[in-house]
């Protein structure tokens, strides 16, 4: 497994540290290979800014896939939290295509798909139905999905048919998102040192904190 670990402390006194995990076939433990981007984020607390509370071992106020967080600290982390849970060698979404059929039928006002039951779309200012389809443009990491006008009994089949089509540019991003995360330095090269613990030339990486 690839594990790197960003921190940047933002202008409102919070910390944002960004944990990035490349999980490949065959690493012990036997968990699907996938990539992994989750944040904790560190809230200043009176005199104690987040900085201090995360030096300090303190809990994190928030944490998990706060991915916003994560790219207002570290924007070029785009394509990574992009690929979140997606296979981390073929770059294919997390069950791609059910996912995917299931809130594009909300889309396009179908039975059998999504329902808003805790009116998600609301807070967003959309329609059901822009609500659904922002969504399964994001499953699949597609700007657009150009089936509107094929009918409905052979939607499956074309849904299926278009995910295949994805399969070589996920791929390509999933190359892309292995080169950038193995290149981010580690929190020891970034101080200066091998694994072993002896001093090599201190590495950088841009807005990274220092601890």
């Amino acid at each position: 497994m690839v594990s790197r670990t960003l921190i940047r402390d933002l202008p409102d006194r919070s910390r944002v540290v960004v944990h990035l995990r490349l999980r490949e076939r065959g690493d012990a433990g036997g968990l699907s290979p996938v990539f992994s981007v989750t944040t904790d984020r560190y809230e200043p607390h009176g005199t104690h800014s987040g900085k201090a509370r995360h030096r300090r071992d303190r809990d994190p106020d928030s944490g998990g896939c706060l991915h916003d967080s994560a790219l207002l600290a570290f924007p070029e982390l785009a394509l990574l939290v992009d690929l979140h849970l997606a296979d981390s060698e073929t770059g294919e979404p997390m069950h791609a295509e059910a996912n995917g059929l299931y809130f594009y039928r909300t889309a396009r006002g179908l039975p059998g798909g999504w329902s808003d039951d805790y009116q998600h779309a609301e807070r967003e200012g959309l329609t059901v139905a822009g609500y659904a389809r922002r969504v399964a443009c994001s499953i699949l990491r597609a700007d657009e999905i150009p089936l509107d006008d094929v009918p409905e009994q052979d939607l499956t089949a074309a849904l299926h048919q278009f995910v295949e089509e994805q399969r070589e540019r996920w791929q390509d991003e999933a190359r892309g998102g292995r080169e950038q995360l193995q290149a981010i330095p580690t929190i020891c090269e970034l101080r200066g040192y091998d694994v072993a613990g002896k001093a090599i030339e201190r590495r950088s990486y841009p807005n990274c904190a220092e601890l």
